[in-house]
């Protein structure tokens, strides 16, 4: 049986991703195609009117999702067989890296985004959690995803303010708690951005935070800063 996804990048509808028989396979829709705005998912999904196959579909997606125990622990959480990638996608793929977004056929990803304040007993309350819960399954109507094996979620930078979204809502940074098999790989992090940004190189813009718990906020990796400026985009 076929089904499908709608695929968008920000509000614009980009294509469909199918998955059927002989897998997955995506095609950009024609007002994509056409809009002066065009950019490509990825460099090996380039502008076309074809209808990209399962070898060339299936790494792009397939890595929006988590990786190793991480996928296995969030699959489990939410009742999905971690090997059927179409069906992760469709349960948490609403807000993604790179201003992606899948939402079922005839209807949008995120028609009114809303948002929970998230202060420093909140972030203490969700990081304490997350050795027994991903941090990305605490709400069950929540879909967002994010690549990788560390744990991590994302929310909403505001004003200095941070909020999680709920549903699809987008956000603008991910949160990543110290990891428990590498000492001090926040600071590495924040280190290694910082290093980036003094040799002249696009960066991800990063700061560590300390509440009981040391953690990471992280702009993701489609929005670089050079300098002081920062190419400001939601996902």
């Amino acid at each position: 049986m076929e089904k499908a996804l709608s695929v968008f990048l920000h509000r614009d509808l980009a294509g469909t991703l199918i998955c059927d028989g002989n897998g997955l396979s995506f095609r950009y829709a024609r007002r994509w195609l056409e809009s002066p705005a065009f950019f490509p998912l990825s460099v090996t999904l380039p502008h076309s009117t074809r209808r990209y196959d399962h070898k060339i579909v299936y790494p792009y997606f397939e890595n929006l999702l988590p990786e190793s125990s991480l996928r296995t622990e969030i699959a489990r959480y939410r009742g999905i067989d971690k090997n059927d990638v179409f069906e992760l996608l469709e349960k948490i793929a609403g807000d993604c890296a790179g201003a992606v977004a899948l939402a079922l056929p005839g209807t949008l990803p995120s028609p009114d985004a809303a948002y929970v304040p998230l202060g420093p007993r909140g972030i203490k309350a969700l990081l304490a959690q997350c050795e027994k819960v991903p941090l990305l399954t605490p709400d069950a109507r929540r879909r967002a995803t994010l690549a990788g094996s560390a744990q991590k979620t994302t929310v909403l930078l505001q004003r200095s303010a941070i909020a999680v979204g709920q549903d699809n809502a987008p956000t603008t940074h991910v949160l990543k708690p110290d990891s428990k098999t590498l000492p001090h790989s926040t600071a590495n992090e924040a280190f290694c951005m910082l290093l980036a940004a003094r040799a002249g190189l696009p960066y991800a813009c990063a700061a560590r935070i300390c509440i009981g718990f040391k953690a990471l906020v992280l702009r993701p990796q489609h929005r670089f800063c050079r300098g002081r400026l920062a190419k400001e985009q939601q996902h």
